[in-house]
């Protein structure tokens, strides 16, 4: 076919041949079946379609004449598409034939490498045609498009071979419209060109007519299709655009936007009408119209169509009149000088440099200290002088000045035609000086107020410390603040935008004026300041890199530009960017048109700004021109006014728009007559207008009836009347009262696994809606009643509840006061194994003292129950018993059973017999007295126990002591310097001279014992012939004593010790005790000794002096014990201590005035109270009492068992010297249970009158004196070492035994075998090691138990093998691994362990573990990780680097280790193993310090967990300084169960921050990594379970270090229930300062979560 060849087809054909093609092409978009050259229409402007048997698609936009003129060489067997531009500005017009519906314009794939040809004969890759306005970046490589054009020009975008697309260059070209002739496109495959839809019609048999001469026909014949139907054409118009608003913007422009229309299809675009002539059609919302006149009158209205070509009705009409063009007669003054200068103003040498722009030549004007911010208008200069808080004023024209007063550190400064606008950075406010009077005004802004720029409404102030900026609007201050980047220094603003450098995030913020909508633009460099704008670019000064960024506001790219040292300060004017490099003391000037020129121009020392301060006002060529004549026409009212009522205290408002012959740029309300709100769009968008119909009124009162009005108001000020009223009632207030707290909570315990809640109904002021119960601080369950039991609990745990009630609407109660119970252990039906080895050790003519060896319970013996006769007498928790009251010359039979708590008794032991002493005197009366000594009046009453019944004998002056035996009282006369003894008989006195001032007295078989405050000592007194013997040099000021069979005790009252006499020796012990100790006693195991200014009591372990502290009241004095308690009498508090000896828990019991002495027997507590003149007698086993009169200040009594040692625990000498030794011990056995401890027990040996009690030797030496005990403990020793002991027995009259055979053992390298028992340490106590073979390991609630620190070789670590581990109290293991790096005056001193912290001539590095540790300052340097997340082994904590400089400081500790393994572990309480942080062992010297200690490790292994505890191994923050230490790393958690764990508490293994820096000059430390938590196991229940692995964070200070890495958190098992788990595993930010990150400091990185 020839060039001129056409062929005409009946559309019917062209049917046919669309339909064959629909099948894959048409409708699917893969291809064309077209047969023959078809044309669909023919007239002028439409869209002709060809395919041949090839399968090529051609589309032509055709001439005015219809004719297709095809080039030959277009006919080929490659697909192409041949197309021109579209004519003018209107859309593609496709005609098709009647019933036909266009459905759209297609996509272009490239496929391969592609070639254009141009008529000219240009040749180049891969042409697409794009408008002129439409980025080419735009585009994916992958999907070149044809675009909407906007212009009348187009734009030739060329790939390159690689795919890259380019706008500018020698690549690129623009060609006209009228220019573009038919190209030829090779190798690119239309997706889908064209598709349309045929009408719904019924085809008939179609028959085939030759060909007209000289046309090709196209076939012999056509097989008509199936008959199909077809859908109806689109008839339906879109809906007609709402919201049509037109604005101003200047240059003779005009911007219009309008609401979206809707349609049955699709919206295929919009014509906008200017005065009824169509101006553009277009498929946007938005439309700028430009080349407008002047003071005429515009009306715009829009349409909206679709495909189909339906249109809609026209949109709402908008009339806009252009402003007059503005007054450019130039002001009467001669300026031509004035603007030819650029000013500097030079921070540190308190001056500014004028430079001239013509030839660079200098001027220097000084002003006040410390000039920050700059800024010039056509007369003055204006300059902030931070340090003199003031500004000064420069005459530009003489250069005279004038020194304005303003707020606290003034910064920036801005000047508009009317104000100077000043920021103070020291009092959080701007300072507004009016220009004609200097007037001021102080308007309150964010924190720390810096950078500052004025355009025509509004000032815009950067708040560095709060992250905002505060637009303060001109005409009536009001503010509002935007949230910005971090650090907001520099600000300025142009016609659209206001441009926000961002110093500590390194980005500028973008803030569009008109609905301050934002957009952020990374400028790649540190520390942004300075900000300048001008018609095309955004200037950027980074302080951090010594260059700025220049911005293309077009597109935003950046492009930087190398300026000098430190830029603060920029500027710009026509033709060059001014910048001011604040190190190099210089200006860098920059050419605009060409950046690479540049010129350096000196400045003064310190410069900081420049120009106007353009990166901190808005500079004054850039304000909108004010219309010469002034706009007094009012907007039209607004209409509509609607008033909902929402709530009880919001009321909404809606209204339809005003009109403006300029245009209306807010609206205000009003309410009740009064305004309350002014709105303005600034300006903005449709959306932004649209948002000003409708306003919310809130804060108001409930069931309040409201009026409203609307008044619009425009640019220049004019308001429009108010529109019409109307009202609207506030809803009733909503019901937010609680009910009330819900109160008598009781709990009660059925079972092991049962705890039952009762408590109080709560009240509602409406109804009620139920209760919610928390277990242990978590919710539980809710309920409707008052009761609720609590099962599936575990056994002896404690739980812990409150009840909270909630209404019917969900107002809830504050919970209820806590109550705790503890739920029963598993029923115990075993008894304990019974008693062995019933010895008699002691008898007397009234007393028989048995002991014998502990029996053994399945959960532990509770105590021991003795049988006289057989015939129950008492009940003894320790392995002895001191039966009492015996008559004389009888033979007793005893036998043993023990018991458990659960009530098992054992069978009786074996029994023993003894026979009493007989007795030399009548004793009949005498052991049922108490004796009590009156100062006051000089007698001594003496109580019959029985019938309380009482006598008075008198003694000396001042009687204050008494003790008594089995024949005498002895009474202590202070005043009279004697001793009255009273014969218990028949009360007979003798009177025995002693030294001055006696006190206190205690007695044992053979001697008295006398102490004397005031010549510090103590007379031993023979009982035989009352003759002193020796005198004992004591403490200061001694007042009590006590004896027992082998020692005197000694209370000293103002040397706060005890001094214990070796009674067969004289040799002298001193033992420290509390403050002021008073009262004293002793039994068979401890001495107990009352602490007067202290308030507490000391309880010394005979054996080994070891010290014990009991809090008890106020002031306590005297003190007695007995089997199983301690009494101490408190005289300020007026009440008596109960202390029960197992387990130091105490009770306490009302007495009378000032009870100060104390005494027991078997049945009572007998105290005497000093100001009230009588006796408390307390029974023992109800604490109930009885009062009993006395005589006047009565001090002691019984015994005075605060001083003296009771008799009936004594063992009484007999007449004749006892000069037997005791048998000599058998059956020493000797265990190492410990690398430090073994445990000895032998046979008890036996004497002529009684043994008192046992010398332990090690390796020969003595190294410990027991009290009648069968066992010793020997602890610090050494691992793998050996040791041999034997045991010597001796009685009381000091004869000893020869030493029992030799044995030996060896201490092994690690371990602690409990065999098989319980364990639960007491509060305070610490352990270490390796713990094994224990039965149930606890620590109850309110218990601390502590590892051992680490001491160089051993300790640090805890490793607990049980059956069962219950944890509700506190395990702490804080700063108990290695140690941190400690100083002694030199460098180098690193902390111990892998990851030990190193030490630097700045601040020390913290310690790593899990992670790196954090750098010290400066330091550049972090300590590596170390072990796995999965604790094959469980070290302990690094330690944090010291610093040796000069002395300055120890690094922290790091966490000790925790192992626990057990069948069943149960933790509600804390387990802590964090790292602790370094001190300054110089603190006068506080500048180099030292790093952090990193976590330690927690480790448990079980069958089974359930976890609702806590869980620490953080690392340690640096120690804050001038150059500061960095952060230890966190630890390592890991949790493993082969069966079940239930975690719902929290885990955390956060790394340290760097130390915080003392001022903004020096340097921090850097945050250090986070640690590892691993969870394992089968079934595994993770729900509301908070883990935590954050990154430490960098110290803040001057130079700030960065941030550590986030940690791992790992969760695996068979089935894993997540509901509710919280992972935080977020990295350290790069601390806060004044030179943020600006030596290499840099965020961490997140950790990772995976399960």
């Amino acid at each position: 076919m020839s060039i001129k060849q056409h062929i005409f087809v009946d559309w019917r054909i062209c049917l046919l041949v669309l339909l064959a093609g629909a099948m894959s092409f048409g409708f699917n978009g893969n291809g064309c079946n077209f047969t023959a050259n078809d044309t669909i229409s023919g007239s002028s402007n439409v869209l002709v379609i060809k395919a041949n048997s090839t399968n090529t698609i051609r589309g032509h936009d055709s001439g005015p004449n219809s004719e297709i003129n095809v080039p030959a060489q277009a006919v080929d067997n490659d697909t192409e598409v041949i197309f021109t531009a579209f004519r003018q500005k209107e859309d593609l017009p496709v005609s098709l034939p009647d019933g036909y519906e266009f459905l759209g314009g297609a996509n272009l794939k490239p496929r391969q490498q592609n070639k254009v040809d141009f008529n000219n004969g240009r040749e180049a890759d891969a042409y697409v045609v794009l408008p002129e306005g439409i980025r080419a970046e735009e585009l994916s490589n992958a999907d070149i498009r044809l675009m909407e054009f906007i212009d009348s020009r187009w734009v030739i975008v060329l790939p390159d071979k690689k795919g890259k697309v380019y706008t500018s260059g020698p690549k690129a070209g623009y060609i006209g419209p009228d220019e573009v002739k038919p190209a030829k496109l090779t190798g690119i495959r239309p997706f889908c060109w064209v598709r349309v839809k045929p009408p719904v019609i019924i085809l008939p048999p179609i028959i085939y007519t030759p060909p007209p001469e000289n046309t090709t026909p196209i076939s012999d014949t056509i097989t008509p299709p199936p008959i199909t139907i077809l859908p109806p054409p689109d008839t339906t118009p879109p809906s007609i655009p709402t919201g049509l608003v037109a604005t101003y913007t200047g240059a003779s422009q005009i911007l219009l936007f309008w609401n979206a229309s809707t349609d049955n299809v699709a919206v295929a675009g919009y014509k906008v009408y200017r005065n009824n002539a169509l101006r553009s059609t277009l498929n946007a919302t938005s439309y700028t119209d430009t080349g407008l006149s002047a003071s005429v009158t515009y009306e715009y209205k829009v349409t909206a169509y679709d495909s189909a070509g339906n249109i809609s009705s026209y949109s709402n009409v908008f009339n806009i009149t252009i402003p007059p063009p503005p007054d450019t007669q130039a002001p009467a003054t001669t300026q031509t000088a004035v603007d030819d200068y650029v000013w500097v103003a030079n921070y540190s040498s308190n001056n500014i440099t004028r430079i001239r722009k013509s030839d660079s030549t200098t001027t220097t004007i000084a002003v006040g200290t410390n000039p920050y911010g700059i800024a010039v208008d056509a007369t003055y200069c204006w300059v902030a002088n931070g340090a003199s808080n003031n500004v000064t004023c420069i005459n530009k024209s003489d250069l005279t000045q004038t020194t304005i007063a303003v707020g606290s550190s003034p910064r920036g400064v801005a000047v508009d035609e009317t104000y100077c606008w000043v920021t103070n950075s020291g009092s959080n406010n701007i300072t507004r000086i009016r220009k004609s009077d200097l007037t001021q005004t102080t308007i309150a802004v964010g924190t720390n107020p810096y950078g500052i720029a004025v355009d025509a409404t509004y000032c815009w102030v950067t708040n560095w410390y709060s992250n905002n900026v505060t637009r303060i609007r001109k005409s009536d201050s009001a503010t509002t603040t935007i949230s910005v980047g971090t650090g907001p220094i520099g600000v300025a603003v142009d016609e659209t935008y206001c441009w926000v450098a961002n110093r500590d995030s390194n980005n500028v913020t973008r803030i569009r004026k008109s609905d301050l909508t934002q957009t952020t633009i990374a400028v790649g460099s540190y520390l942004c300041w300075g900000v300048a704008v001008d018609e095309t670019y955004v200037w950027v000064a980074s302080f951090g890199y010594n260059n700025i960024s220049r911005i293309r506001k077009l597109d935003l790219t950046t492009a930087t530009i190398t300026v000098g040292t430190r830029p603060v300060g920029i500027a710009v004017d026509g033709t060059y960017c001014w910048v001011a490099n604040n190190n190099s003391n210089n200006v860098t000037r920059i050419q605009k048109s060409n950046p690479a020129i540049s010129t350096t121009i000196a400045a003064g020392s310190g410069p900081y700004s420049l120009g106007d301060m353009t990166g901190y006002v808005y500079d004054f060529f850039f304000q909108n021109p004010v219309s010469a004549t002034p706009d007094t026409i009012l907007p039209s009212v607004p209409t509509g006014l609607i008033a909902t009522a929402v709530s009880s205290s919001q009321m909404n408002l809606s209204w339809n728009s005003s009109t403006d012959n300029v245009g209306v740029v807010g609206y205000k309300v009003y309410r009740n007559g009064a305004l309350i709100s002014t709105l303005s769009a600034g300006g903005g968008s449709a959306s932004g207008m649209t948002s000003l119909l409708s306003y919310s009124d809130t804060g108001l009162s409930s069931s309040t009836t409201y009026s409203y009005s609307v008044a619009a108001y425009d640019a220049a000020g004019n308001n429009s009347p108010q529109s019409s009223s109307v009202s609207a009632t506030t809803l009733p207030l909503p019901d937010t009262t609680a009910p009330s707290i819900p109160t008598g909570l009781i709990v009660t315990v059925p079972s092991s696994n049962q705890i039952n809640l009762t408590w109080n109904a709560s009240i509602d002021n409406i109804a009620m809606g139920g209760y919610k119960i928390y277990r242990n601080g978590t919710y539980l369950i809710s309920v409707g009643v008052t009761s609720y039991s609590d099962t599936g609990l575990f056994p002896s745990t404690t739980y812990s509840y409150t009840v909270a009630s909630y209404d019917a609407v969900g107002n809830n109660s504050p919970q209820s006061s806590s109550v705790s119970a503890t739920t029963l252990p598993l029923p115990d039906t075993t008894a304990p194994s019974i008693p062995t080895g019933l010895t008699v050790i002691s008898v007397t003519a009234s007393s028989v003292i048995i002991i014998w060896q502990p029996s053994t319970d399945n959960i532990g013996v509770a105590g021991y129950k003795t049988y006289r006769n057989g015939v129950y007498i008492g009940t003894n928790s320790t392995t002895s018993y001191n039966n009492t009251g015996l008559l004389p010359s009888t033979t007793y039979n005893y036998t043993i059973a023990a018991y458990d708590a659960a009530g098992n008794t054992s069978a009786q032991s074996v029994s023993v017999s003894a026979t009493t002493l007989a007795s030399t005197t009548t004793q009949s009366a005498v052991d049922d007295y108490v004796w009590v000594a009156n100062a006051g009046s000089n007698k001594v009453t003496r109580i019959q126990k029985s019938d309380l019944t009482t006598t008075n004998i008198t003694v000396g002056s001042s009687p204050w002591g008494v003790a008594v035996d089995e024949t005498y009282c002895w009474v202590v006369n202070q005043s009279s310097n004697n001793v009255t003894r009273i014969n218990k008989l028949d009360l007979t006195t003798t009177t025995i001279a002693v030294r001055t001032q006696p006190l206190g007295v205690a007695v044992d078989a053979t001697y008295i014992w006398v102490v004397y405050p005031a010549s510090n000592n103590v007379t031993r007194i023979q009982k035989s012939n009352t003759a002193v013997s020796t005198t004992i040099t004591v403490g200061a000021w001694p007042f009590g004593v006590a004896v027992d069979e082998t020692y005197c005790w000694v209370a000293n009252q103002n040397s706060y010790n005890v001094t214990r006499i070796q009674k067969s020796d004289l040799t002298t012990t001193t033992i420290g005790v509390g403050s002021t100790p008073v009262g004293v006693a002793v039994d068979e195991t401890y001495c107990w000794v009352a602490n007067g200014n202290s308030a507490n009591v000391t309880r010394i372990r005979k054996s080994d002096l070891s010290a014990t502290t009991i809090p008890v009241g106020v002031c306590p004095a005297g003190v007695a014990v007995d089997e199983t308690y301690c009494w101490v009498a408190n005289q300020a508090s007026g009440n008596v201590t109960r202390i029960r000896k197992s387990d130091l828990s105490t009770a306490t019991i009302t007495a009378g005035t000032n009870p100060y002495g104390t005494a027991v027997d078997e049945i009572y507590c007998w105290v005497s109270n000093q100001a009230s003149g009588n006796v408390t007698r307390i029974r023992k086993s109800d604490l109930s009492i009885a009062t009993i009169g006395v005589g006047t200040l009565p001090y002691s009594l019984g015994d005075m068992t605060g001083y003296g040692y009771d008799f009936f625990f004594r063992n009484p000498v007999s007449a004749t010297p006892d000069t037997i030794p005791p048998s000599v011990p058998t059956g020493l056995s000797v265990i190492a249970v410990s690398s430090n401890q073994i445990n000895l027990s032998w046979n008890v040996s036996t004497d002529n009158v009684a043994v008192a009690g046992y010398k332990v030797y090690r390796n020969g030496t003595l190294i410990s004196t027991l009290s009648s005990l069968l066992s010793y403990s020997d602890t610090g020793l050494t691992p793998t070492t050996g040791y041999s002991y034997t045991v010597a027995a001796y009685d009381a009259a000091g004869n000893t035994s020869n030493q029992s055979t030799t044995v030996s053992v060896t201490t092994p390298l690690t371990g602690y075998d409990h065999g098989g028992a319980d364990w639960t340490p007491a509060n305070g106590t610490e352990i270490s090691g390796v713990h094994t073979n224990i039965g149930t390991f606890s620590i109850p609630a309110g218990t601390t138990v502590y590892s051992k620190a680490y001491n160089g070789s051993n300790d640090g670590s805890i490793e607990i093998q049980a059956t069962n581990i219950i944890i509700n109290g506190t395990l702490n293991a804080d700063g108990r691994g290695y140690r941190g790096g400690r100083s002694n005056g030199n460098l180098n001193i690193n902390g111990e362990g892998s990851g030990g912290g190193q030490d630097d001539a700045a601040g020390a590095s913290g310690a790593g573990y899990a992670g790196r540790g954090g750098e010290g300052a400066c330091a550049y340097l972090r300590t590596n990780s170390y072990g796995g997340i999965d604790l094959q082994d469980a070290p302990m904590g690094s330690g944090g680097g010291g610093n040796g400089a000069a002395g300055s400081g120890a690094g922290g500790n790091g966490g000790g280790a925790v192992i626990l393994k057990a069948n069943t572990i149960s933790c509600a309480g804390i387990i802590t193993a964090k790292g602790i942080e370094g001190k300054y062992t110089n603190l006068a010297y506080p500048y180099y310090a030292p790093g952090g200690g990193s976590g330690g490790t927690v480790m448990i292994i079980s069958n089974n967990i359930v976890y609702s505890g806590k869980i620490y191994v953080n690392g340690a923050n640096g120690t804050a300084g001038y150059y500061t230490g960095g952060g230890g790393s966190g630890g390592r958690i890991k949790l493993f169960t082969t069966i079940n764990i239930t975690a719902n508490g929290f885990l955390s293994a956060n790394g340290g921050n760097g130390g915080n820096g003392y001022d903004n000059m020096f340097y921090t430390g850097g945050g250090a990594d986070a640690g590892t938590i691993y969870i394992s196991g089968g079934s595994v229940d993770v729900s509301n379970l908070t883990s935590t692995a954050t990154g430490g964070n960098g110290g803040n200070g001057g130079y700030t270090g960065g941030g550590g890495n986030g940690g791992t958190i790992k969760i695996t098992g068979a089935s894993i229930k997540t509901t509710g788990l919280n992972c935080t595993v977020s990295g350290g930010q790069v601390g806060s300062g004044y030179y943020r990150g600006i030596y290499g400091g840099v965020p961490g990185s997140p950790g990772t979560v995976s399960h």
